[in-house]
């Protein structure tokens, strides 16, 4: 058993994939909807207060009657597109979750809001020149891969018609100095986020060279163990316009966050705006 769970501990390569698309699992996106559908809490989605001044912010700098064609990747359950629609967009939203996309689609329809949700994964989007404006929000960038990174940036450049907008954030270098390694463990008895009955979540968070910052999530029950890799890269402003701009983009603007905060060393995430050349 001792040997058994130090394997499962093991700490991966940097970037090492999951299996299984654990985001779309019956129980865990169950889970992660009620934290969406939270409105003060700041986990799966931002706090409703935040993301009101978000979506206001968004639409001064990108107005709709400017960028009336918006496309909102990782959209979850429809909570920033909403807001967005509510603003004058034409809102498409796309989500790797079944039952996100699912909520969003049945929310939507109840308000009489007429927003295209579509199931899938935007790192495979196939749009061209489609859109006015792509958004990427809550740090989904950085938790990606490299070369995921690259190929969203892609299809989204590509999806988008000449002078469009892309607005995406990111965990700054700030926010990877001040984490701390840690390891934990938790007995859940009755269930929890992981799993719905009885089963033990080993948890340890680690910094990675380049301030990425890794959580290796080990989930154990009677019947079975199963291990979760989740990542985060850490920006600086140069980084994230090294990036970009090795797309294509033209950079207009840094902030401190999506809600148009200044940026300065010390915030804890970094938002930037760039233009499709």
């Amino acid at each position: 058993m001792y040997s058994k769970l130090l394997a499962l501990l093991n700490k991966p390569e940097i970037y090492e994939g999951n299996e299984q698309p654990f985001w779309d699992d019956k129980h865990i996106s169950k889970m992660m909807l009620q934290a969406h559908l939270n409105p003060t809490l700041e986990a799966a989605s931002r706090t409703a207060e935040f993301m009101d001044r978000s979506a206001r912010w968004i639409a001064q700098i990108a107005p709709p009657a400017q960028f009336k064609r918006l496309l909102d990747l990782g959209c979850g359950p429809g909570l920033y597109a909403q807001r967005f629609y509510r603003m004058g967009y034409t809102v498409t939203g796309i989500d790797l979750s079944r039952r996100s996309i699912r909520y969003a689609k049945d929310h939507a329809h109840k308000e009489g809001m007429d927003i295209c949700y579509v199931c899938g994964n935007y790192c495979q989007l196939d749009s061209k020149e489609m859109f006015d404006l792509v958004t990427l929000i809550y740090c989904d960038y950085g938790a990606l891969c490299p070369s995921d990174r690259r190929e969203v940036l892609r299809r989204a450049y590509a999806s988008l018609r000449p002078g469009g907008r892309m607005i995406l954030d990111v965990f700054s270098r700030a926010h990877a100095e001040r984490f701390s390694a840690y390891q934990v463990w938790k007995h859940c008895p009755d269930g929890g986020f992981w799993r719905e009955g009885a089963h033990l979540v080993l948890e340890e968070g680690f910094l990675c060279p380049e301030h990425v910052i890794g959580r290796r999530i080990a989930v154990v029950t009677p019947e079975e163990e199963s291990v979760y890799n989740l990542w985060n890269t850490c920006y600086t402003p140069q980084k994230l316009q090294e990036e970009t701009q090795a797309a294509g983009f033209e950079v207009c603007g840094m902030y401190g966050d999506v809600a148009g905060a200044a940026y300065t060393e010390d915030c804890d995430t970094l938002a930037i705006v760039i233009e499709k050349r």
